[in-house]
């Protein structure tokens, strides 16, 4: 009987390894294939979508800034009628209640306010619902 004679298997070159390593990444990248058969028209397309997006998403942030403005704006109007409604309450507590009058009108002004009170908490309410809107 005649024995086979072993073969041999040489290492690869660098070179060699280097092109099989590129042939590999060529041909799993998920890309391969999209990217080279792009044309200039689709390109530009491309780039014009950004570009609109971009634009869009600017467009969005200025309209984001204006209604910040605008609640920073509400939240000082509502500063202002809180002061109004403690000047008023500070004013009622050193009124001197003298006759029963006196007293009917202290009341009738102690609910004024607490109605003004109400409706600066709707305010608050309302500024607090937008506010986690944004």
């Amino acid at each position: 009987m005649m024995c086979r004679k072993k073969r041999v298997r040489h290492k690869a070159t660098t070179a060699q390894r280097a092109v099989r390593c590129s042939n590999r990444t060529r041909h799993t990248t998920p890309t391969h294939g999209i990217i080279e058969t792009l044309d200039m028209a689709s390109t530009q397309a491309i780039l014009n979508a950004i570009d609109g997006l971009r634009r869009e998403i600017n467009g969005l942030r200025r309209e984001i800034d204006g209604l910040r403005r605008e609640m920073h704006q509400n939240i000082s109007g509502l500063r202002q009628d809180i002061d109004g409604v403690d000047t008023r309450l500070g004013a009622v507590a050193l009124l001197q209640v003298g006759s029963k009058a006196d007293r009917e009108s202290l009341h009738d002004d102690v609910a004024e306010i607490c109605g003004e009170l109400h409706h600066v908490h709707e305010k608050i309410d309302a500024v607090a619902a937008q506010h986690a809107v944004l």
